[in-house]
């Protein structure tokens, strides 16, 4: 009975490959030195389980890839759930999705031809507009833990970023 129940919830029912761009270091940098038009490519293989009632579970493995002063690069999978049935009379809101998820992954920076590794976990919403069948606009707000910003050597606190990305969703 478990195995029915795990697999009807977890079953594959669609691949979507998602492309996006740090939003503020594309267009305004920060206050680390990196300038307007910094690469933040963070790509996502999201697996969808069945559509039930409002929506469906979702399974993503990511890569991000930052060209910062210290090159980033973050492995992660994470957990969700997508709301995508809210009306049942308005067509128009039901092409937005909405997607909590919680995730857990490996950070690893480059500095002084050393590795750094770090382990962090992460939260996130994604919103995303179906423009069609296969392509959807997202916008994705993360929370990510970030061990390596410690604000003084001597400081070992574990510290939280907020970012912000816009990309592409393609239905594979």
């Amino acid at each position: 009975m478990l195995f029915f129940i795990q697999s009807n919830l977890f079953s594959q029912e669609s691949l979507a490959l998602g492309v996006f761009q740090d939003a503020r270091l594309m267009f305004l940098g920060d206050e680390r030195g990196n300038d307007a038009g910094t690469m933040d490519l963070l790509l996502r293989l999201r697996l969808e389980g069945k559509q039930k009632k409002i929506g469906y579970f979702v399974f993503y493995l990511s890569y991000e890839h930052a060209n910062l002063a210290s090159t980033l690069k973050r492995y992660s999978s994470s957990f969700g759930f997508t709301f995508n049935n809210l009306s049942k009379s308005n067509k128009f809101i039901n092409r937005f999705e909405f997607t909590p998820t919680v995730g857990y992954g490996n950070l690893n920076r480059n500095r002084n031809d050393s590795i750094d590794k770090y382990y962090n976990w992460s939260f996130c919403e994604e919103t995303s507009f179906k423009v069609n069948e296969f392509m959807k606009i997202s916008f994705l707000t993360q929370l990510m833990q970030r061990s390596d910003l410690k604000r003084k050597k001597s400081n070992n606190r574990r510290i939280a970023r907020f970012s912000c990305f816009i990309g592409t969703v393609f239905n594979i």
